[in-house]
């Protein structure tokens, strides 16, 4: 089974009916994709089903409105009659956190498709995944609309990732002895990973809006500093324009001077609103310090 065609007829025909031990109640793979804000899910999603369903090539997943980051729901995108991409989320920042919310969704250690292999980065971002003890990688490159010429290498590498899913999804099936037992379990972990990571946000939450407050009484600070400086700056115009004005000897010169002293004053009194509204973010900066201080409570109590 080395050749592409025979490659996509094994994964487009695949059926947990298939496994030794039967389905054991199970009829789809939902295939989770996370990824980065950005980074070539749509396209990836769009690459497979012109990969699978060998047709022209189309947009199924627009990146415009799955990459915005304010999507919530979950898309899905049938790649055959057992397998199921579900477009999630993406991240904004990729670590162990967000992995352990991977994790905790899927319920396994997720494989990882670097979806710009030929990009000059590819190596450092391969090394990072490694080191997260990431241990299924697959190297791919995404058709686009305007480079979407199909080779062996392109298509062969996102045909290998579906006949390691296939792999993979097999083991775990024949290995499971009690389907109903491991959907709860599977339950249990997920809410009591929920439960913990919101009290972990709860205990951090304090911290953040007193660092948020002195951020802001920073800003504030800086603000004022800068209005000082032009109000000194208006005030060193308005002296040079009156010894102008006293120096002057002709009319002309006077009304010129006047009128270097009149832009002084409107200088200096944008400067003193200035200074009134970086006072009033200080204000407001201290008072949501001295709210963070205040202890919160527990909404699980």
């Amino acid at each position: 089974m080395n050749s592409i065609p025979e490659m996509t007829q094994y994964i487009t025909n695949f059926s947990l009916d298939d496994c030794q031990t039967g389905n054991k109640g199970f009829t789809r793979v939902l295939l989770q994709l996370f990824g980065f804000l950005g980074h070539g899910k749509s396209l990836f999603i769009n690459s497979c089903k012109y990969v699978l369903e060998d047709k022209e090539f189309q947009t199924y997943a627009n990146v415009a409105r799955t990459d915005r980051g304010n999507t919530t729901e979950r898309i899905t995108y049938p790649l055959s009659e057992t397998l199921t991409l579900v477009d999630n989320r993406g991240f904004s920042v990729m670590n162990n956190y967000e992995l352990g919310e991977v994790y905790a969704q899927l319920g396994i250690f997720p494989m990882v498709v670097l979806t710009h292999k030929t990009h000059e980065n590819y190596r450092n971002v391969k090394d990072r995944f490694e080191n997260m003890d990431v241990e299924q990688i697959f190297p791919v490159e995404n058709f686009t609309p305007e480079d979407h010429l199909k080779t062996s290498g392109k298509q062969g590498n996102i045909l290998k990732f579906f006949i390691e899913v296939i792999k993979d999804v097999t083991f775990r099936v024949e290995r499971i002895d009690n389907p109903e037992s491991e959907r709860q379990k599977r339950k249990e972990f997920v809410l009591k990973y929920v439960y913990d990571r919101e009290l972990q946000k709860q205990r951090e939450e304090p911290d953040r809006q007193r660092e948020e407050a002195i951020r802001k009484r920073e800003k504030a600070d800086r603000q004022r500093e800068e209005a000082d400086r032009k109000r000194e700056e208006a005030d060193r115009k308005r002296e040079e324009a009156d010894r102008q004005r006293k120096e002057a000897d002709t009319k002309r010169e006077m009304e010129e001077a006047d009128r270097q002293r009149e832009e002084a004053d409107r200088k200096r009194e944008k400067a003193d609103r200035q200074r009134e509204e970086a006072d009033r973010k200080r204000e407001e900066a201290d008072r949501q310090r001295e709210e963070a201080k205040r202890p919160i409570r527990n909404k699980f109590l």
